[in-house]
């Protein structure tokens, strides 16, 4: 399991997201929830209509179709689930693929029914999805101690790429944008990279002292540059501008980073979301860093995503600590 499960007690609550105003130092935050005191994995927005949001949680899946407002609790494999990642097809919204706990399920009907697709998508828990953006039938999936799976079939079938050596947990898989045989993917030992749709995988850690990676984030507008989130007592950001040849460190925290997300309208603007110091900010590249935390009561951030139609909308998923009455803050 991913580390930050590892010292969560039963009394853990969260409450998802939030719906701000603005992105600036001073944004209030709104917290839209609770769900039954499930802290937040992971999201995604629907391409198309960007009010209708999944939301996977400790304790299943949930779904919006108004942005925020209210939330229908979406029954993928039976029992609430942890699900651990989310990934929509970008040529067919209503085709949706979730990580819960040790296995991969698809919904063809926007999650009124759900079908898992192989056991061999899964060795450990489904820690990372990422579909090939020219080939939706092409999707990665990243696991814990089992290195990273493949279909080309939507599912039917699987392959194992794994990286090999000692990569350890794979908690974030980037795939290029303009280039989808080029991969990344982010592992408890460092980054690896393929040039050849994961036939063969390299280190690419030059430059980084901390190489537990959770989270990893490419500029759309120019592929060589990724984002790394790290882990431990010196975690931070750590960039890249050769697509993985060197890196620098842009911002030494000392919090663990689980998300980084990327502005799609202005690539100089980042999110990072930490375990326990709550959301920053950079709208210089990385240059400097800004708390942006009015509201947000939740400091511990597992999950990002922007509203691809209003970069001012931003979702975070939090997990606090504390009694049931616990409010968490989520979109800025």
């Amino acid at each position: 399991m991913r580390l930050r499960f590892i010292a969560l007690s039963v009394f853990i609550i969260a409450m998802i997201c939030c719906l701000a105003i603005t992105v600036s130092a001073d944004a209030t935050w709104q917290a839209v929830g609770p769900f039954g005191g499930a802290y937040v994995n992971s999201f995604a927005i629907d391409p198309t209509n960007s009010q209708t949001i999944y939301a996977g949680t400790a304790g299943g899946l949930f779904k919006t179709t108004n942005g925020g407002a209210s939330w229908t609790e979406v029954n993928v494999s039976g029992s609430a689930g942890n699900v651990f990642s989310l990934a929509i097809d970008p040529t067919n919204s209503q085709t949706i693929y979730a990580g819960v706990g040790c296995k991969l399920f698809k919904t063809t009907n926007s999650g009124v029914s759900w079908a898992a697709v192989g056991a061999s998508a899964c060795s450990g828990n489904g820690n990372s999805l990422a579909i090939d953006p020219t080939n939706s039938q092409t999707l990665y999936v990243g696991t814990s101690g089992g290195g990273v799976n493949k279909t080309t079939n939507g599912g039917a079938s699987w392959t194992s790429v794994n990286i090999g050596g000692s990569a350890g947990d794979v908690n974030s898989i980037a795939i290029n944008p303009t280039n989808s045989q080029t991969i990344y993917a982010g592992t408890s030992s460092g980054v690896y990279k393929t040039t050849n749709g994961g036939t063969s995988w390299t280190a690419v850690n030059s430059g980084m002292t901390n190489t537990f990676i959770l989270s990893l984030a490419i500029d759309s507008t120019n592929s060589q540059i990724i984002y790394a989130g790290t882990n431990g007592a010196n975690g931070g950001v750590y960039k890249t501008t050769n697509g993985g040849a060197s890196w620098t460190a842009v911002w030494n925290s000392g919090a663990q980073v689980y998300a980084v997300a990327i502005d799609p309208t202005s690539s100089q603007t980042i999110y990072a979301g930490t375990y326990g110091s709550g959301l920053y900010k950079t709208t210089n590249g990385g240059s400097s860093w800004t708390a942006v935390n009015n509201g947000l009561t939740g400091t511990q951030i597992n999950a990002l995503a922007i509203d691809p139609t209003n970069s001012q909308t931003i979702y975070a998923g939090t997990f606090h600590g504390g009694d049931n009455t616990t409010t968490t803050g989520c979109s800025s």
